[in-house]
Parts: C-alpha cells; structure tokens; sequence
C-alpha cells in the first residue's frame, strides 16, 4: 500500500512542476517577445533595507534566458538547479507516463526542498553580511 501512496505522491508532484514548468515558459516567453524588466523595487528592501531570500530571482531568470548560467547562480543560486531540476524530474516522469511505468521516474525526496531552502537562505544571509559593511551585490 505505502508504494501506492509514493507513486501517487509523486505524480502529484509530477504535475505541480508540470504546471510551474509552463508558467515558467509563458514568462520566458513574455520577457524575451515584450523585453519585460524585472522589477526595481522590492517591498521587502524598501522597508528593511535588506535582500529579501528571493532578491535577484527575475535577474536570475532573465540571465538564464541569455545564457549567462555564472550571473544567474550570482543573481540568485536557486533559480537555475531548480529549473535544472524540474525539467529533468519532468523530462523522467513524462517517459515514465508514456512507457506505461515501464521506466522508472526519478524519485522525489524532500531533502531536494531542504537542500534548495538552505541555499536560498544561505545566499540571503551572505548578502546581508555584505550589505552591513556597505557593499550592494544588487
């Protein structure tokens, strides 16, 4: 029974980032066919004078589109292994689906959250050491 509820748990997820995968494109696709910005005030800096942990994600995203993979990980170090991520744990999954379950799927684990949460705080925090001695890494 505990296979059933794992195979079942993991298509759910399959289908999260499905979905998130696609918004991901319609806004890949909105910045490169309407040359969107990314925004220049952050709430959360403006009235912290702090990084916020998801500072510099629209940069990330927007140097991933460009290729420039060293800036994006700069910009945001979540951004481009989380899409990395996605899209293979998704690419695993459709053949999955197509094969009928005769090839397995990449398994979903929650130590990928855990890892991910780190590094977004980690990254948060080193930034804010630098923003206390005057240095703005954005």
């Amino acid at each position: 029974m505990s296979k059933f509820k794992n195979t079942s748990s993991d298509r759910l997820i399959y289908y999260i980032i499905l979905f998130i995968l696609t918004l991901f494109l319609v806004i890949i696709f909105s910045i490169l066919y309407f040359d969107i910005q990314p925004p220049k005030l952050c709430i959360f800096n403006k009235y912290t004078n702090l990084y916020c942990p998801g500072c510099g994600g629209s940069r990330a995203i927007k140097s991933m589109i460009n290729g420039e993979f060293l800036k994006s990980l700069y910009y945001n170090a979540s951004i481009l292994p989380s899409f990395i991520f996605s899209v293979i744990y998704t690419i695993s999954h459709t053949i999955s689906i197509l094969s009928s379950n005769k090839i397995k799927a990449m398994r979903f684990y929650p130590i990928y959250v855990y890892i991910c949460i780190f590094v977004i705080l980690t990254q948060c925090l080193i930034k804010n050491i630098f923003l206390l001695f005057n240095i703005r890494l954005l």
